[in-house]
């Protein structure tokens, strides 16, 4: 599907809109307070509830268990409630148990079964948001406007990720206390809420549910993804690149630790290079589309995502040598990763209605998240079997496999 060329009006910059400004900067600091809790969660299970590993193991577990039960439930919700309130009431939800969890720990009430109930429901919140964000996109800017918007939107998040860390660890090394890390995640929740109440532009009211029941809806969603060739072949596409990234990811740190001299330390920064390298291609997909055409730069973005991080283990020589390669071979790929992501929810936002986006959204997800886990048991066999190196290989080879679907993929974008 091509769409019309966009008017005069869709070129100034969407910086201009108070409404998405206020939107994206709420929560760009959401996802920065959300980092902290990433570094600080596990470090006050461990630090103040002297948790073993199989402790820490359930906390982690409870944080994304809901992203593997919640979201087909989250997707029928989304449709059928305006999106703004719903992302209001989610954010107010984690505001207040994120900030009982340091609360309680200075109080000496915490123990690791709540905190492990906390981490679930926060979770649930947190799954419920995010199909809610994406489907709330499309009405919050013109439909025209969309990869300019999840440009900036997804460069956020990259800031998010690439700073948010560092920060959490300097604030928990500084304060000698992960609670206070977590009350600085509960006050972002809070800033995100108050941003959301300033957005005055009214979103479309929501089909009636009539007598549908949720199953039914769910049902629907489901029919949809499986039915609707973009939507499917894009589903598959990240099904297969997720996978394998999560295999690179677990192959990885096991070739930088345990099999060459370039270590930890090279290790860490190539992970640095990453979220660099994802934030600039996140801010440059406008200009790119604008000079190349959507089609193109999505296909490059395909075809880059799933074969730049070849430069990984191929990398020899020096320890030097392989660690600047390996920056290199990250900030490359994850340029090419944040871009096709980017145009990936433009085209998932395009070609759904309405009605289903937040069905469409949360069904595709369930395909994505569902790749992790099997893709991580396989790098880690791959390289207790055949060793890391193999194993990176493997990886690359099964994110190349997401190229396959790119041809059911490339109608849907438009050629200007």
């Amino acid at each position: 599907m091509t769409g019309e060329a966009p008017s005069a009006a869709s070129k100034r910059s969407l910086w201009r809109d108070r409404d998405f400004v206020a939107f994206c900067l709420g929560q760009g600091v959401s996802m920065m307070g959300t980092q902290f809790t990433v570094v600080a969660l596990p470090l006050l299970a461990t630090q103040t509830l002297h948790a073993d590993g199989t402790g820490l193991g359930l906390v982690q577990g409870s944080v994304y268990a809901a992203y593997l039960v919640v979201p087909l439930l989250a997707g029928a919700l989304v449709d059928r409630r305006a999106k703004r309130p719903l992302m209001i009431m989610c954010d107010s939800v984690r505001f207040l148990l994120v900030l009982s969890v340091p609360l309680l720990a200075w109080a000496d009430m915490l123990n690791l079964a709540l905190l492990c109930l906390i981490a679930l429901v926060t979770g649930c919140c947190t799954v419920i948001f995010e199909v809610a964000h994406m489907a709330y996109v499309p009405a919050l800017v013109s439909r025209d406007r969309l990869a300019e918007a999840n440009s900036w939107t997804t460069s956020t998040e990259g800031a998010a990720d690439l700073f948010g860390p560092a920060a959490a660890g300097l604030v928990v090394q500084a304060t000698k206390s992960p609670p206070v890390a977590l009350v600085v995640d509960a006050f972002s929740y809070l800033l995100s809420v108050f941003s959301l109440l300033t957005i005055r532009r009214r979103e479309p009211e929501p089909e009636p549910a009539g007598d549908r029941t949720v199953l039914a809806d769910i049902g629907e969603g489901l029919r949809y993804v499986a039915k609707e060739r973009t939507i499917r072949s894009l589903a598959i596409q990240g099904f297969f690149f997720n996978g394998g990234s999560f295999a690179f990811l677990v192959a990885f740190l096991l070739h930088a630790t345990q099999t060459q001299e370039a270590g930890a330390g090279w290790y860490g920064a190539s992970l640095t290079a990453a979220g660099l390298g994802a934030f600039l291609g996140a801010t440059q997909v406008p200009k790119l589309i604008e000079r190349y055409g959507e089609r193109r730069v999505f296909a490059v973005s395909v075809v880059g995502s799933a074969v730049l991080f070849v430069i990984v283990p191929a990398a020899s020589g020096s320890a030097v040598t392989m660690g600047v390669m390996w920056l290199v071979g990250f900030f490359l790929a994850n340029i090419a990763v944040s871009m096709c992501n980017v145009l990936s929810y433009t085209l998932r936002q395009r070609v759904t209605p309405d009605n289903l986006l937040g069905r469409m959204s949360a069904s595709v997800r369930l395909v994505l998240f569902a790749s992790i886990p099997v893709g991580s048991l396989a790098g880690g066999l791959i390289s207790d079997s055949f060793g890391p190196r193999v194993a990176l290989f493997s990886a690359v080879a099964i994110m190349a496999l997401s190229i396959v679907p790119l041809r059911a993929i490339l109608p849907a974008c438009r050629t200007t």
